[in-house]
């Protein structure tokens, strides 16, 4: 029999910074069985992932147990109200009342926030309660759906459609109600599906999506709270909080959303530091799918169904052959310029971040030296042509380029891999671009037509020549991945190299449909 023992260690110094700062408190008053689908569970998910303690009470709970004890105490102090941040949904009018009635009753002195979400609510109740004169709390936001305001009659909108009537219903709200400002969702426009009306500055904000779905007011309003008690602004709040929400309904399954979408477990991130002391006496497991034995990988990556098509779209991009033929517009390869090179720096950026994670140091410096050549053939080169079509650019013009659509999806693709990824996965998002544009400009080298030394030729040029160069170091980096990765990475891997593909199409895509706005 064998007997070992292993070490449990302490916080690290940097989490003991953290010791004495305590997240923020929300307190969730809500009718759980109204809920629609969704539990305070839900709303505890939430508050968790946003670094927040929670604090839950159905309105009969919060009236007969909170806040007796609350109302008895002599001053602000005493009261020990749980939380400064107050979300009251889902309930019915009667309900609503009894506790804005109740809180009427605590000291003045008070400093806490309330959002307020709709559903089952008389909005108007909302118009004749006026929460911030009846409380000491701060009015901060209601949130409604279209179709909770829809059953009265002096808020229909059926009648019309577009942006015009949603900002005319929103302005309906704030004028009806006491908030400061309100929060209006899934709209019916096809241009902006929600619409936020911001007090302070008399202000309306739209926001749109290309996803089709609809949003629960209740859980969108924890959301923003959580946000608000993060010191983040109110269009900061619902903005993170829309996108945070449509996420997780999107990456859900079985109809049940998933609140909890961005969170890595704690052993996850013990395992992979190599100072964790456990690894040595911890046996690794065995992996459960087995890797195929696969001669080039480079081959069965291009050629598998989930990569083919949008590989083979790229390397033949219209985009390449118009600039080997001298047939681009100016103005299009100025766009496309100006883009590529804001990527290539943050693509250096996210190749020190898979340098740090290299398996070996070997590995990490040949990632480190990428850099250079990043420099040398693509940020210099695109100076040179940006200074060739404007005349002199500086460090200011470079820095404050205007990021597109398909740069800020492609970046944001490539920097959520380089935050939560693999090194394997880093490498399979990374390499695409290094290959794809060297066979790309290696397969029109035979058939330029562009003027010798015009700076069509010489984009051409200048990845025809560093053909041999960048393939066989892609291949080497493909090579290696494959020996790294797992039989249960391998499916991820093929995936992203496949998506990322796509990504450079849409980015040549763009570059052609840019007509100079």
């Amino acid at each position: 029999m064998t007997y070992k023992s292993v070490e449990i260690t302490s916080p690290s110094p940097y989490y003991l910074l953290q010791k004495d700062e305590q997240p923020p408190s929300v307190l969730v008053v809500s009718d759980a069985k109204s809920e629609r689908g969704f539990t305070n569970e839900d709303h505890i998910r939430i508050l968790a992932v946003h670094g927040c303690n929670s604090n839950e009470y159905t309105s009969k709970s919060l009236v007969s147990r909170l806040l007796p004890d609350m109302v008895a105490a002599d001053t602000a102090e005493e009261t020990n109200l749980p939380a400064r941040f107050i979300k009251l949904g889902y309930m019915r009018d009667d309900q609503l009342k009894l506790s804005w009635n109740a809180f009427s009753e605590l000291p003045s002195t008070l400093d806490s926030t309330v959002v307020t979400s709709g559903s089952d609510l008389d909005l108007s109740l909302l118009g004749s309660l006026n929460f911030a004169s009846l409380t000491p709390f701060t009015n901060k936001l209601l949130v409604v759906t279209v179709n909770e305001v829809d059953q009265y009659d002096f808020f229909k909108t059926s009648k019309s459609t577009g942006v015009g009537a949603l900002y005319n219903l929103l302005g309906l709200l704030k004028k009806f109600t006491s908030f400061d400002n309100v929060l209006l969702l899934n709209g019916k426009d096809t241009v902006i599906c929600h619409a936020l009306y911001i007090g302070n500055r008399n202000e309306y904000l739209g926001f749109h999506s290309r996803e089709e779905i609809t949003l629960d007011s209740s859980i969108v309003a924890t959301a923003i709270l959580a946000n608000i008690s993060k010191g983040y602004t109110i269009e900061e709040a619902v903005y993170a909080a829309l996108e945070y929400v449509q996420n997780a309904v999107l990456l859900g399954s079985n109809g049940s959303p998933n609140f909890l979408y961005k969170e890595v477990s704690p052993a996850v991130r013990m395992f992979k530091d190599e100072c964790f002391v456990g690894n040595s006496h911890i046996c690794s497991r065995e992996p459960i799918v087995q890797k195929p034995n696969i001669d080039n990988f480079f081959e069965f990556l291009t050629g598998h169904p989930l990569v083919k098509p949008s590989w083979e779209t790229y390397i033949h991009h219209d985009f390449v052959k118009q600039v080997a033929n001298n047939t681009l517009p100016m103005s299009k390869f100025r766009f496309f310029v100006e883009q590529d090179y804001a990527y290539l720096v943050d693509y250096g950026r996210i190749y020190c971040i898979a340098a740090s994670k290299a398996p070996s140091i070997h590995d990490m410096e040949e990632e480190v030296q990428l850099i250079g050549i990043i420099r040398k053939n693509g940020l210099n080169p695109h100076i040179h042509r940006l200074k060739t079509i404007l005349g002199d650019v500086d460090d200011l013009y470079l820095n404050n380029l205007r990021r597109g659509p398909a740069l800020r999806n492609y970046l944001r693709y490539l920097t959520e891999i380089a935050d939560n990824g693999t090194w394997c996965e880093l490498i399979a998002a990374l390499t695409p671009c290094m290959m794809g544009y060297c066979i790309a400009a290696h397969l029109c080298a035979d058939n330029v037509t562009a003027p010798e030394g015009s700076l069509y030729h010489e984009w051409i040029k200048i990845y025809s020549d560093i053909y041999d160069e960048g393939m066989n170091l892609g291949y080497k980096f493909i090579d290696l991945m494959y020996k790294e990765c797992s039989g249960e990475e391998l499916d991820k891997l093929i995936k992203i190299w496949g998506e990322v593909c796509a990504l450079e199409t849409q980015f040549w895509d763009a570059a052609l449909e840019y007509n100079g706005e």
